[in-house]
């Protein structure tokens, strides 16, 4: 695992952060911007991340500003814990900001 700037980034194998009691990465599902673990009544669920939490993120990752952030990238999440996908440098890479409970891909 290696950190940049809070963010943190996982190269297969590497352990990840647990999840929350009774969640589950294996679930049938795909995004461009990640996901994000929320609690409802309680109970632990995923739910999307959009536009505005990829580039929050990589903007705090790389320290840019949001605005200059790329999104167009061929690196998607195959699961909630899972990236596949191209990168024009670097490998596809599961990042994950604690500040939000947020998981997605990067290329790094």
């Amino acid at each position: 695992m290696k950190e940049q700037n809070g963010i943190k980034l996982f190269a297969k194998g590497d352990a990840l952060p647990p999840l929350p009691p009774g969640l589950s990465a294996d679930i049938p599902v795909s995004s461009k911007f990640g996901f994000k673990v929320a609690e409802t009544d309680g109970k632990a669920h995923w739910i999307a991340a959009g536009e505005k939490e990829y580039r929050a993120a990589e903007a705090q990752r790389l320290g840019i500003n949001p605005e200059k952030v790329s999104i167009d990238r061929l690196c998607l999440m195959i699961s909630p814990l899972q990236c596949a996908g191209l990168c024009g440098f670097g490998s596809c890479t599961l990042a994950y900001d604690p500040r939000d409970n947020y998981y997605y891909c990067t290329c790094f």
